[in-house]
């Protein structure tokens, strides 16, 4: 929590219904907001016992919109630059991005801890650093290593594996046939 702060109270805001969600023969409505367009709509209409639509009197005033309950702001990290920014700023939380990898969760991670940055959605598994010598390392094709496969290599792997002769490659198979 930050220093001196007190516990961010935000005005309680309807939940903004559809209309017809729920009913048996209305399934493909969803539970998503949609403004009413119809002509008759009482919702539109704004007619009493048929809900509330979102309206700009149902705003929380600047002191605490966008404020988490702690009194933070949240900022979302995508990389270790946008975490670094953040270092020595009171008042901001971290939020770790929805598409980082688990591998960029965790080094993110430690370089919070290191720098004592709040994150709101940390990673709570261990750091297990990679063994000296294991960097991926990627094939290098040149022309006298690199072969090409050719179609019956792997009848001649067989075979050799078996102990059985192939059929010789300079015979056709009609030769071979009568």
């Amino acid at each position: 929590m930050v220093k001196n702060a007190k516990k961010v109270v935000k005005r309680k805001v309807p939940t903004f219904k559809r209309p017809n969600y729920g009913a048996k023969r209305r399934s493909r409505v969803k539970n998503v907001w949609r403004s009413q367009r119809g002509n008759d709509n009482h919702m539109r209409a704004k007619k009493k016992n048929v809900g509330v639509m979102p309206m700009i009197g149902f705003k929380n005033s600047d002191k605490v919109r966008f404020l988490r309950q702690d009194g933070t702001v949240e900022f979302v990290v995508h990389n270790r630059g946008e975490l670094e920014g953040l270092v020595g700023k009171e008042g901001i939380t971290a939020k770790f991005a929805h598409d980082l990898s688990k591998r960029s969760r965790m080094e993110l991670q430690k370089f919070a801890d290191e720098k004592k940055i709040r994150i709101s959605n940390s990673f709570k598994a261990e750091v297990k650093p990679k063994a000296a010598g294991t960097e991926t390392k990627q094939k290098q094709h040149s022309g006298t290593d690199a072969k090409p496969k050719v179609a019956g290599t792997d009848v001649k792997q067989k075979s050799a594996e078996t102990g059985s002769d192939p059929k010789p490659e300079n015979q056709k198979s009609s030769d071979l046939k009568g």
